[in-house]
């Protein structure tokens, strides 16, 4: 799947012109490909999406522009939710905590201990 979202407007509260197409440089070959939403050859619009999972069949049918650098842990998220799998969700006192670096895997395991 992916998400499509959009419509620009420049600062005058118009829409944006339609943007030709570069070329297809960038494959639909995994989660994160960000491309123009275009409704033919040429007049990509100005909504675009970002791919859920690998979408062989946009190829050489939309223009990829680039992929994703971080939010994958989000689209992960998202299609768990779009191949129907829940996610749970808890209320907690204490803020998220970011797992990065070993320190943090260490802070998080001392937080764990001393809230049981």
């Amino acid at each position: 799947g992916w998400i499509q979202f959009g419509d620009a407007i420049t600062d005058d509260d118009e829409p944006l012109p339609p943007i030709a197409d570069e070329s297809y440089a960038v494959a639909h070959d995994a989660a994160g490909v960000l491309g123009f939403a275009n409704t033919g050859p040429h007049p990509a619009t100005s909504q675009f999406y970002v791919t859920l999972r690998q979408l062989p069949t946009f190829d050489r049918k939309f223009v990829a522009f680039g992929r994703l650098v971080e939010g994958t842990a989000l689209l992960e998220q998202l299609r768990a939710l779009e191949s129907g799998i829940a996610i749970a969700v808890a209320l907690v006192e204490h803020d998220s905590v970011g797992i990065d670096t070993p320190e943090d895997l260490e802070r998080v395991r001392q937080l764990l201990t001393t809230t049981k």
